[in-house]
């Protein structure tokens, strides 16, 4: 465009229009070849990972953080990447996500405003551009910046500073629409503030044109527009690198979308590729049934840890030649993250040393404990033989009831006595 068509557009001559034509355009070349300059390899890297982590946006919002709600028709959901909507916007609304308003053309770009608006400043409605009635004009779809007619929409055309329109009135050819300069909604700059902001503080407006921050670009983000993604730093992802993976290897770890499927989990995490911190293994219960020496007895080995243990993965060891097999296996409702294993050993005897052993996902443990038996009582006084206790074939033997206030020892009662006899 030439200095004479800026000139004739802007409606002015003095040499003030001509320095502000000249710094608008230095900026805005400077501005392209900012973008250009971006490395096209990490463009093409992240594409698809940005893609990723916007379908993750919940329905009726889009855009960076997901802080840019739909305005579709209907209330219809809009496309989670680009905003744009199924149906057309809203009443109301234009322009990339249909974040724009009516009333507005963005950044003084005249030419550019795409909007809806169908009536004149005094409320005229709009004659639609293809058609000639009731005021004729030469106007065809190429005249419009996007080569198709607008219907009945306010438009600015190559021959007018602002937008306005044909009129319905056979009485009013023309007139100029109610729609003024606006800047960028908050979020957004640029070429019909089709770019988002990201900026450090996230409530900041960036330079409507430019892009540019104050508070400098969010973490993760670079540019003099703040528009490219840099990788994060080592197992960290998001938008802003907050959010960390777990794992092994760092390279699986997705720059906005977080663990890879070929993720690993470092020590201490399992439930790969999410990772999720594992809790060690603590013991809740470990004992055995009490019963005599040389009887059967059941082991409890109760052990919490998260990952829940499989049963497999609680083992109990004892002596050499113990015969030790699992009797049940279950988790416990009261207890999160729980598991009971109860073992079956053919016989104990005083003194035995049990081990429940624990090699799970969510790492390793054991415990070692003396099994429990009775002492069996013994009296301090012998038997005695009953008073005509003595038979041709029998004899009967007759004890005090065990007492250890009496100086018997182990634990009573006494349920029954082994009589041996010895010939001589």
């Amino acid at each position: 465009m030439s200095y004479w068509s800026f000139r004739k557009m802007l409606g002015t001559t003095t040499t003030a229009a001509w320095i502000y034509v000249c710094a608008f355009y230095f900026l805005t070349v400077g501005f392209t070849m900012g973008v250009d300059a971006v490395p096209a390899m990490h463009l093409t890297f992240y594409r698809d990972s940005l893609r990723g982590i916007l379908q993750r946006c919940p329905d009726g919002y889009f855009g960076f953080k997901c802080k840019f709600e739909c305005h579709c028709e209907g209330n219809r959901v809009c496309d989670k990447v680009t905003g744009s909507c199924p149906r057309g916007c809203k009443d109301g609304f234009w322009g990339p996500g249909c974040q724009l308003e009516n009333g507005c053309f963005y950044n003084g770009q005249k030419r550019n405003y795409m909007g809806t608006l169908g009536h004149t400043k005094t409320m005229f409605t709009c004659q639609r551009w293809e058609s000639q009635t009731p005021h004729a004009h030469s106007y065809t779809a190429r005249h419009f910046p996007d080569r198709r007619f607008p219907r009945n929409y306010c438009r600015t055309t190559k021959d007018s500073d602002r937008p306005w329109c044909y009129t319905t009135d056979q009485r009013t050819r023309w007139e100029y629409c109610s729609i003024i300069s606006c800047g960028c909604p908050s979020g957004r700059f640029g070429h019909n503030c089709m770019k988002e902001c990201h900026c450090l503080d996230s409530s900041e407006r960036c330079d409507s044109i430019l892009g540019r921050c104050r508070s400098g670009c969010a973490k993760g983000w670079t540019g003099s527009d703040c528009q490219t993604p840099v990788p994060c730093f080592a197992n960290r992802y998001g938008w802003e690198c907050g959010q960390i993976c777990q794992c092994q290897n760092p390279k699986h770890c997705d720059r906005f979308l977080g663990p890879m499927e070929q993720c690993r989990c470092r020590n201490g995490f399992f439930n790969p590729p999410f990772c999720e911190p594992v809790t060690a293994p603590r013991f809740v219960f470990f004992e055995n049934q009490k019963v005599n020496p040389g009887q059967p007895s059941l082991f409890n080995c109760t052990v919490a840890a998260f990952p829940t243990p499989y049963e497999s993965e609680i083992r109990l060891l004892g002596p050499e030649g113990k015969r030790i097999s699992l009797k049940s296996s279950e988790t416990l409702d009261k207890y999160l993250y729980t598991r009971t294993n109860i073992f079956h050993v053919n016989y104990v005897m005083n003194g035995e040393r049990y081990t429940c052993s624990v090699q799970a996902t969510a790492g390793s443990n054991q415990l070692t404990m003396m099994a429990e038996v009775y002492e069996l009582p013994r009296l301090s006084t012998p038997p005695k033989l009953a008073r005509h206790g003595r038979g041709a074939h029998n004899m009967t033997l007759v004890w005090p009831a065990w007492d250890d206030t009496a100086g018997d020892t182990g634990e009573g009662p006494i349920l029954w006595y082994s009589v041996h006899v010895r010939h001589e």
